[in-house]
């Protein structure tokens, strides 16, 4: 089975979605490669926390809060990315544009409200 050319259309499509992920990436590095030691230290050092992970020296602090201040930052903002990548996949479209997808549920038990009984 031969595998079909996307149409240039598609290809285009996929082209420009693909830029969200990659200004995404330089983001993320740009963000990692700015944060100081300043910023790391921001806020104070619990010294037990530390204990309690096994923390011995000054490269296992940098890492632990450079991974939870890139996580918080990018982990939020991912989200948006995806968003920008579908609606460019999809022709400018958002779900939202789609019918059954306007944010209602499609089952009438998800609409009921329901009581606990106890």
């Amino acid at each position: 089975m031969a595998v079909r050319e996307p149409p240039a259309e598609v290809k285009e499509r996929v082209e420009r979605a693909l830029v969200a992920f990659r200004e995404f990436s330089a983001k993320a590095a740009n963000k990692v490669k700015g944060i100081k030691v300043d910023d790391i230290l921001e806020g104070g050092v619990n010294p037990y926390l530390f204990a309690s992970l096994g923390v011995k020296d000054f490269e296992d602090v940098a890492y632990f809060f450079v991974q939870k201040r890139v996580e918080r930052s990018l982990g939020t903002s991912f989200g948006s990315v995806i968003e920008e990548f579908l609606r460019e996949l999809l022709g400018g479209k958002s779900g939202k544009d789609y019918p059954g997808c306007k944010g209602q549920p499609s089952s009438p038990l998800l609409i009921k409200p329901y009581r606990l009984q106890g």
